[in-house]
């Protein structure tokens, strides 16, 4: 798969530094870190890289600023790491260009601390009923970010209600599904931040996954082989086109293409539903996606 680069719309130099960087980890280094992807986000280039077929979520090189009319766009290099205070930035210098090797030197310690934590694996059963879809989901987001155990039952968060939140939560289940409300319940029970995107930027992409202590939740919309008017769903990664999918009632864990996922997100009633799950050092804070409504 060709790594995913918006040339249309990338400067030169944020090409010339993607290279520079590389060049510095792979030639210097001895590490075979390759492009994921090298797109533009809020106006500013966006450097993803993975090790062979792992993605490396949990790092991102934000380049200097696409020049454009907007004012006082940041013209550094960022390294941004997904635990709390781990991303660094680097001005230019009086030459004009940038501490590469400073960059580097960050960038790989991000990127040994991520290939130290532990992957947990995700046993997702498949055609479970579509109104349970969220707790399915809100469990498969703890288990992949530590905050149960992988053995532990969907049905086991319910317990950790209060008794009127339980009802209500239960009584969701046997109908309608979850809402956005239960899902911060069982977050918070959970020590867990719920947040739901309620501005949708025009060049962030849902289907992007944000980091590698941050999950994506989204909402399906009515598919002619599944007898449901929705449903949620778990981003769990992408490459290249394709993205993979927890979809409890669904066929449980799948790979379809971009495209598809974004037919069956929008295909929803409504506006068209994004949330994430975060790790509790992350509750109340403003995403580097965007900002998340409660």
């Amino acid at each position: 798969m060709t790594p995913k680069e918006d040339r249309s719309r990338l400067p030169r130099e944020a090409r010339l530094l993607r290279d520079e960087i590389l060049a510095e980890v792979r030639l210097r280094r001895g590490i075979a870190l390759q492009q994921e992807s090298l797109t533009v986000e809020r106006g500013l280039p966006v450097l993803r890289v993975r090790i062979g077929e792992r993605v490396l979520r949990g790092v991102q090189v934000w380049l200097p600023a696409v020049p454009g009319p907007e004012p006082h766009r940041p013209d550094v290099i960022t390294v941004h790491g997904s635990g709390l205070r781990a991303s660094r930035m680097w001005p230019r210098n009086r030459e004009g260009g940038f501490q590469i090797e400073a960059v580097v030197d960050h960038l790989l310690a991000l990127i040994d601390e991520e290939l130290q934590r532990p992957r947990p694996a995700l046993d997702l059963a498949a055609g479970q009923p579509a109104a349970a879809s969220g707790l399915h989901v809100l469990h498969a987001a703890a288990v992949l970010l530590g905050g149960v155990a992988a053995e532990s039952r969907a049905a086991d968060l319910v317990e950790r209600l209060a008794a009127p939140e339980r009802a209500r939560v239960l009584s969701h289940l046997e109908r309608d599904g979850m809402t956005d409300g239960d899902l911060r319940a069982l977050g918070d029970v959970l020590g867990m931040y719920v947040g739901r995107f309620i501005k949708h930027e025009h060049d962030l992409d849902p289907f992007e996954p944000i980091s590698d202590r941050i999950v994506t939740i989204l909402k399906f919309g009515p598919e002619p082989k599944i007898a449901a008017r929705s449903r949620f769903v778990l981003l769990l990664g992408r490459r290249g086109t394709r993205v993979t999918l927890a979809d409890p009632t669904g066929q449980g864990l799948s790979t379809v293409t971009r495209t598809l996922a974004e037919k069956r997100w929008r295909a929803v009633d409504g506006a068209p539903w994004w949330g994430t799950v975060g790790q509790s050092v992350y509750k109340g804070a403003t995403s580097e996606r965007g900002r998340e409504g409660t």
